[in-house]
């Protein structure tokens, strides 16, 4: 998978191996917090404990869903709250907890039970420099979301299988909102839950595309800082941001390179001219132009500026040599 920026491909493999090990200590911790609190929980309650057991055992448990009942149990059993404990599995009844599929979910965030809602508007905003409005997609809406979501999928099979993989690999479920400040987000925190705008304005299915490659990227490499830092650099030195207005650390900046260069292996495959009509072909020129420019920028604040550790800097030089040749202008990284 995605021999085309990691070859050999140590990047990826390493990177599924560390969301598998963490995963299963979730698991595990999981199970053990479900033979604690057995014994205080109501008989109303013990059906949902027996139905979440299973779930867990099968790994059918929604990402969300398994990091947030970790955390809940974890903070309750600290506390010792017998009916916080049986108020929040009476929660639990009114939440989508297993995945009926393997293909994507979609639901509304406004849609989550209180303690959840809470937990994931908590981990979308942490970077927000104000609390972000996230109301309740209207239905026409989140129809029109689902749709393109389906389409960007589905094209993203037929026409790039390796990324295709990629994203389903770090990006499992999505959950929309209405927000305007923020377009989409992801949390590896929450197993890869992405976040998206949903289609209230006009969007096109290559900002879906986009917005499953993106994601995708940042939880890859989210994954491989579990246990390498990646980017050495301070977080307090500042750099002029390729995307946004205000200075940004090293790391934003890595992050915006690997994105764009993701992207761009993407682009080329994806045939736009035989499906495309107008609006889809003026975004998918749009995104390219964009992404090129992000992509040499970003590098070269990195070349210039970076402190990487091995492993990033490994990424760093094989996905030079793999996108420098897709672009005209941008020298390459070889050096």
């Amino acid at each position: 998978m995605m021999r085309r920026v990691t070859d050999p491909r140590f990047c990826l493999n390493r990177s599924v191996r560390l969301r598998g090990e963490h995963s299963a200590k979730l698991k595990q911790g999981l199970a053990h917090f479900f033979e604690i609190i057995e014994e205080y929980l109501t008989p109303d309650n013990l059906p949902t404990l027996k139905h979440l057991k299973t779930l867990l055992e099968s790994y059918q448990i929604t990402p969300w869903f398994f990091y947030g009942v970790n955390k809940t149990l974890q903070d309750i059993i600290e506390s010792d709250d017998t009916k916080h404990l049986n108020n929040f599995f009476a929660q639990l009844t009114q939440a989508k907890v297993s995945r009926e599929t393997l293909d994507f979910d979609l639901q509304d965030l406004q849609s989550m039970p209180p303690f959840f809602r809470g937990l994931i508007i908590e981990d979308i905003q942490h970077e927000a420099p104000e609390p972000l409005d996230l109301k309740k997609s209207e239905p026409e809406d989140l129809e029109k979301t689902k749709q393109l979501l389906t389409q960007a999928c589905n094209k993203l099979k037929h026409y790039d299988p390796e990324a295709f993989g990629e994203v389903t690999t770090f990006l499992p479920q999505i959950m929309t909102y209405a927000c305007p400040e923020t377009v989409s987000s992801s949390s590896f925190n929450l197993f890869g839950l992405g976040f998206t705008h949903n289609a209230a304005s006009a969007q096109t299915v290559m900002d879906y595309i986009f917005f499953y490659v993106h994601e995708a990227a940042h939880t890859f490499l989210f994954t491989l800082a579990c246990d390498d830092a990646l980017v050495l650099n301070d977080f307090s030195e500042r750099f002029s941001s390729p995307i946004r207005h205000d200075p940004r650390p090293m790391e934003g900046i890595f992050h915006a390179f690997f994105v764009a260069a993701r992207f761009m292996l993407v682009l080329p495959n994806l045939n736009i001219q035989d499906w495309g009509n107008p609006s889809e072909i003026k975004r998918f020129e749009e995104l390219g132009a964009k992404l090129q420019r992000i992509y040499s920028e970003s590098k070269k604040l990195i070349q210039n500026h970076g402190k990487l550790t091995p492993l990033a800097q490994e990424l760093f030089v094989n996905t030079c040599s793999t996108v420098d040749p897709l672009t005209q202008d941008i020298p390459s990284c070889a050096a």
